[in-house]
């Protein structure tokens, strides 16, 4: 796990989201977690590689459009920079070819936004583990 983290059996998440409501009902689901804290949040591809190099996730939650900035595109980014985070694309989109694209790109997995609330931990646990 990552060093500075409070307990070293807890999954440490970041959170690259640009909607501060989708962020806060994310992390309300993953508070409820005893064994998953969030280490960081960010709004933006600068901002995502920032508090990646700081924080050190185990894995980063991020949104497919951050504004103008695309989250596939920052996947790539991200590995270069910590080659260990693992990633998961959030996403408004439930076509299948937006899947696709963010597992070609290095994404560990892809959740639709609309199964957050029932299936965000599930699909921690399952790329974690």
């Amino acid at each position: 796990m990552s060093e500075g983290s409070t307990n070293n059996c807890r999954v440490r998440i970041l959170i690259v989201e640009d909607h501060p409501l989708v962020r806060r009902a994310m992390c309300e689901v993953i508070d409820a977690e005893p064994d998953i804290e969030i280490c960081g949040e960010a709004e933006s591809v600068a901002g995502a590689l920032e508090q990646t190099e700081l924080k050190r996730p185990d894995l980063a939650l991020i949104d497919i459009g951050l504004g103008d900035e695309n989250g596939i595109d920052l996947v790539g980014q991200m590995r270069a920079l910590d080659h260990r985070v693992r990633m998961v694309i959030v996403s408004a989109h439930s076509e299948r070819i937006y899947a696709g694209q963010s597992l070609r790109a290095g994404a560990n997995g892809y959740i639709c936004k609309a199964d957050i609330m029932d299936n965000l931990i599930r699909a921690i646990r399952c790329v974690v583990a």
